[in-house]
């Protein structure tokens, strides 16, 4: 931003030279970079030719990317941005020795981004033709367009018009109908670091430990269940026989599909205080529910790394007695079967529970909002690359600020 000047830190004294940082208070060379916005490239001004100043130059005018005027005078291809970050790159001499003139940045960055604009716009109309769009776009369908557009693609052909919007939503209610959700109970969770002591009736072969209120919580892992959208209803989706994760071995009744139970001992010390002072506190959390989207190929985005599966964390339900936990585009109904809480002795209480999720309902937008979610941290990453070579174009901050406020509300709830 401003000048470029923050890039290579130095000191302006009164007379307008540039001292060193360092507090030894020398007037150092310096190579300034201007802006010619005629000829719309960069100019390169050295106060002394010193030898690594000419061995880098040379070797910009040997590769046919530099024009040497003078000794001090260099014509430079490509626009300020660029060259500031060649020269930060450079292993000949320091930063510190680099500036840009006042209002070259701000110059070089507008003509940039104006012929970038262009030729933006130039590419999306050229040739362009409406006739017979619908009958080409469903040409492509047959040929593979659904299963090849992700959902923040499809959803932005919706908004588009209405001949896309007509070839969009029959992909978008397709792309519902494989959708899959993975529901994985996580079950007596209590704090690590508490005075406490737990036991767990079931044993805990898988554990995972998270964290929660700024303490480290260590939950249960319960089986995972798989959840399809209804064949007659679409939106709500349901556990379906013989489609459960193969941990889950109990009996494949509809009474038991998406069922899940709880318990635990805690050894706490809740009623000693007056021996024990203020760690007379249940280190008890209780259970959760952790939604995963299990996302196809095609809606991974590319370059992310946050995840290493195609399952996508995108809800998490604290279970507290409520029969529904419901937001602007997803809700789960619990059917909590049973919850104790039993004080078997001065120091020992017994949790146990049983739970059931009947359904899901959910929309394609959450999908949208979801994938956005994802995708945010991705373009941001990009963004960073581009900005060392050139200014965003329009079109590019308009594209995540979109994806940024799609993605806004699929906060992970919990």
């Amino acid at each position: 931003g401003g000048d470029g000047q923050e890039l290579f830190h130095s000191i302006r004294r009164k007379d307008g030279t540039w001292s060193c940082p360092g507090g030894c208070n020398k007037i150092h060379p310096t190579i300034t970079l201007f802006f010619d916005t005629e000829k719309l490239h960069s100019v390169a001004i050295l106060s002394v030719p010193l030898d690594p100043f000419n061995k880098y130059f040379n070797s910009r005018v040997k590769d046919g990317s530099a024009v040497c005027k003078t000794p001090f005078y260099y014509e430079l291809d490509g626009f300020v941005r660029s060259n500031l970050n060649k020269l930060k790159e450079q292993k000949l001499f320091g930063n510190h020795l680099v500036k840009v003139a006042m209002g070259a940045l701000r110059e070089s960055d507008l003509a940039q981004s104006a012929a970038l604009e262009m030729e933006h716009h130039k590419q999306c109309h050229a040739k362009r033709s409406f006739d017979r769009l619908e009958e080409v776009l469903q040409i492509c369908l047959l040929h593979r367009l659904g299963e090849d557009l992700d959902v923040l693609s499809i959803h932005c052909m919706q908004k588009t018009s209405r001949v896309f919007r007509r070839v969009a939503t029959p992909i978008a209610e397709q792309r519902m109908r494989e959708c899959q959700f993975v529901v994985t109970p996580l079950v007596d969770g209590y704090f690590l670091s508490g005075y406490s002591v737990f036991r767990r009736h079931q044993g805990a072969t898988n554990t995972v430990v998270e964290r929660e209120q700024g303490r480290m919580v260590e939950y249960a892992v319960s089986p995972s269940f798989l959840f399809h959208q209804d064949t007659e209803t679409p939106g709500r989706f349901t556990a379906r026989k013989n489609e459960k994760h193969l941990e889950d071995d109990r009996e494949n009744d509809e009474k038991n599909l998406a069922q899940f139970s709880w318990a635990c001992e805690e050894l706490s010390f809740a009623n000693l205080e007056r021996e024990w002072g203020d760690i007379g506190v249940h280190e008890y959390v209780g259970q959760k529910v952790r939604v995963h989207w299990r996302r196809g190929e095609v809606d991974i985005p590319d370059q992310d790394c946050s995840t290493s599966t195609a399952d996508m964390p995108v809800v998490d339900i604290r279970l507290n007695g409520a029969p529904q936990f419901s937001t602007s585009l997803f809700s789960l109904n619990l059917e909590l079967q049973r919850m104790d809480a039993t004080q078997v002795d001065e120091v020992t209480v017994c949790f146990e529970g049983q739970a059931r999720i009947p359904e899901m309902w959910t929309s394609f937008e959450f999908l949208v909002a979801c994938y956005s979610r994802n995708l945010e941290n991705v373009l941001a990453a990009r963004n960073e690359e581009i900005l060392k070579t050139r200014p965003l174009l329009r079109h590019e901050q308009e594209f995540l600020k979109e994806v940024r406020e799609i993605a806004a509300v699929a906060t992970l709830y919990s």
